[in-house]
């Protein structure tokens, strides 16, 4: 599987991203595009989702991983829509996106994405960006891997994510760790993943005090809902 690789690369600022990726030697079968750590703009990021990444007709797998992405960049991203509805992995991690946008996305794309992995962690996303998250749920039937550790999310975000979660039947890995949300609400998430969970990782997503409440009060229900995850191969 081809990758054309710039995460290691000394790039100047002042220069489009775009020129160094049209500079390589033409692969039509490159299926990855890594461009972790670099700076984008804006305006790369528009020749980049409008212009280059269309030329790859088999890429499958985007990583924006520490690229400075905010909402309005994802809302470029997502205006080419036939080229996202063919991407499996896409990691936007470290970055500063607050998710404002998802709920827009998805009531424009109106279309199912083949998407499997999908990364969220250390950016900006607090309540109201996860409620508008879930409401890309819809059209994620396909996805095995959510992260979205180390983001500003809340309860009230949370306890529209365990509503909703359940439709995305064939999720198998979840980080939710490094958030915050009540026993009550951690219990409700437990209740409604779905039950083929491979990997979950909730460290520090209940307070000390929440977690005494939570032993005190739904330490048998906490193990029933483990119980659901019958492949369940590792839990922090």
């Amino acid at each position: 599987m081809d990758t054309l690789d710039f995460s290691n690369k000394r790039i100047s600022q002042q220069r489009p991203i775009a020129s160094y990726i049209l500079g390589e030697p033409f692969k039509e079968n490159i299926h990855t595009i890594n461009l972790n750590s670099l700076y984008l703009k804006t305006s790369d990021v528009y020749q980049l989702f409008h212009h280059v990444l269309p030329l790859f007709s088999s890429l499958d797998s985007i990583f924006l991983e520490s690229t400075s992405l905010f909402d309005c960049d994802l809302e470029i991203m997502f205006e080419f829509k036939s080229f996202l509805s063919q991407l499996r992995q896409l990691n936007l991690a470290h970055n500063l996106i607050q998710g404002r946008v998802f709920h827009q996305i998805s009531s424009q794309t109106m279309t199912t994405m083949t998407l499997q992995k999908l990364w969220l962690d250390h950016n900006e996303i607090d309540c109201r960006g996860m409620i508008q998250i879930t409401s890309l749920f819809p059209y994620l039937p396909n996805l095995q891997l959510l992260s979205l550790s180390s983001n500003f999310i809340r309860n009230t975000g949370f306890d529209v994510f365990s509503k909703t979660v359940s439709t995305l039947t064939n999720l198998n890995h979840v980080n939710l760790a490094k958030n915050k949300c009540s026993s009550q609400t951690f219990l409700a998430i437990l209740q409604n993943l779905p039950p083929g969970l491979l990997h979950l990782n909730v460290g520090y997503l209940v307070s000390t005090q929440d977690i005494f409440l939570l032993m005190l009060n739904f330490t048998s229900r906490v193990a029933q809902s483990l119980q659901r995850f019958t492949n369940l191969q590792t839990l922090h």
